[in-house]
């Protein structure tokens, strides 16, 4: 039987964007400078320093916000690794990772700081699709 193929929505490709940058981003949250990919990594963990500094979060609330990124990477790369899963049911359950975790980023972040926490991660999101439309071509 012929397996079936679906155009990736725009939740998918977020994902998959987050996803992506797991590795990067939990080693940048830990300070270790250790990543999976090390070509990829730098630039990746340059953008998280610079996003975080941009946020200009005080130590409690870098505190109270690394395990909650680093929980809702882990919870991703799980998801990505587990082939189990059919894509729409790994979707679903992507999606409901990433909506457990923005009211807890909001919990800790100022209005003004969860604001420009969400255009950081709509400008990543533009550009991991310009990079997926560019892999595709």
């Amino acid at each position: 039987m012929k397996k079936q193929t679906f155009p990736l929505p725009l939740p998918a490709l977020i994902l998959g964007f987050l996803v992506t940058l797991a590795p990067a981003v939990a080693a940048a949250a830990a300070g270790d400078g250790k990543t999976g990919d090390a070509a990829r990594a730098p630039s990746a963990r340059e953008r998280l320093q610079a996003d975080l500094a941009e946020l200009k979060l005080t130590p409690e609330q870098r505190e109270r916000l690394t395990p909650v990124l680093r929980a809702e990477l882990e919870q991703l790369a799980a998801l990505r690794g587990d082939q189990s899963l059919a894509g729409r049911e790994r979707l679903r359950r992507l999606q409901a990772v990433q909506a457990e975790t923005v009211p807890k980023v909001k919990a800790i972040l100022t209005p003004e700081q969860f604001a420009t926490w969400e255009r950081q991660r709509a400008a990543a999101r533009a550009q991991w699709q310009e990079r997926a439309r560019d892999r595709r071509r």
